[in-house]
């Protein structure tokens, strides 16, 4: 059975992550949010672990500015020391506080600096969307029959097809919405 490069992942934190105590650079833990299916077989199951990375982190800043925090998946690691290579991205902002710097600037003058906007933060569950960067092949008695309907899944080979024959190449997810706050 083979998971194509590209086959979309759903990833979820594992650990809060925060711009004003995370640095660029560290690691955190990450699981599967559902079965990837290829040839009507569970090749990856929900909940196989994985790595992500931080890829930014700008702790709550002076005058009111915003933390931001930018996060990278990175893989998706099996008990038998196989790795999966992920592509997939994040970002989360902090809430800015600017504007009761301008009001407190006026006020008081320099002191206005020590209001300090609010970090990025990204709680324990948050799901990623991602996608595998590379294929890869599993045999027979690694995988499982997928389970009867309601089973939430991700079909590989669907997945990976009609991306395909639709002329689109992979390109990362795009950068997540609005700010959650």
């Amino acid at each position: 059975m083979v998971v194509p490069a590209g086959t979309p992942v759903s990833v979820m934190l594992e650990q809060d992550l925060s711009s004003a105590t995370n640095k660029i650079g560290d690691t955190f833990k990450v699981s599967l949010v559902r079965d990837v299916v290829a040839g009507g077989r569970i090749v990856i199951p929900q909940g196989t672990g994985g790595q992500g990375e931080v890829t930014f982190a700008g702790g709550k800043g002076g005058f009111g500015r915003a933390g931001l925090l930018l996060v990278a998946l990175r893989s998706l690691d099996f008990a038998d020391g196989r790795t999966i290579a992920l592509e997939g991205r994040a970002r989360q902002e902090g809430k800015d506080k600017s504007g009761a710097t301008v009001a407190t600037w006026v006020a008081v003058g320099i002191f206005a600096g020590v209001i300090k906007g609010k970090g990025g933060t990204m709680n324990r569950g948050r799901q990623i969307e991602g996608r595998t960067a590379e294929p890869a092949t599993f045999a027979h008695d690694q995988t499982r029959p997928v389970e009867p309907a309601g089973k939430d899944t991700t079909d590989a080979t669907t997945a990976a097809t009609a991306a395909a024959s639709a002329g689109n190449t992979y390109a990362p997810p795009a950068e997540t919405g609005p700010a959650q706050r």
